[in-house]
């Protein structure tokens, strides 16, 4: 018993936000409840005429919430964290490993061929000396990481031809 309950509640969850997902798009029903009933909000007097729908002014408020709640949390996301799990989560989908970015030639920046005044990093990488020396200057101190292997990146030296 305990189960089917906690299935149909799950079932409603998912129903409500798909529900919720739809009014976004079209801003018809407000709720899942008046959605299965067919209900929807229209006026005392239908001889009125009305420039803007209820449906409508319900659609703007709720992206007008979510806008404004995400102009809130935008300045408190750090962007460095950000960037990193975005990597994790393209290299997760793609299937690639640190070993196949490993093959790819040239600076992982700016993706050129042949790196202008190339430099290694710490973890033995080829980065352009511009492009390493912007990316560690726009990150805190001590967290960039690479963009090929993930490993921190603590110091640069330029590439010497041996």
């Amino acid at each position: 018993m305990y189960l089917l309950v906690s299935r149909l509640e799950n079932l409603y969850s998912l129903a409500s936000i798909a529900n919720f997902l739809v009014f976004l798009l079209d801003g018809r029903y407000r709720s899942l409840l008046e959605r299965v009933l067919g209900m929807r909000m229209g006026y005392i007097r239908s001889r009125v005429s009305r420039q803007i729908s209820f449906d409508f002014m319900n659609q703007q408020l709720v992206w007008h919430g979510f806008s404004e709640f995400f102009m809130f949390l935008l300045p408190l996301l750090h962007i460095g964290a950000l960037r990193s799990v975005w990597r994790s989560l393209s290299r997760f989908v793609t299937g690639g490993s640190a070993g196949q970015a490993d093959n790819a030639a040239g600076c992982p920046v700016c993706k050129a061929v042949s790196p202008v005044m190339p430099h290694v990093a710490s973890c033995g990488h080829i980065y352009c000396y511009y492009c390493l020396r912007a990316s560690r200057l726009a990150e805190e101190p001590g967290l960039m990481s690479c963009l090929r292997c993930d490993a921190p990146i603590t110091s640069q030296k330029p590439l010497t031809a041996e």
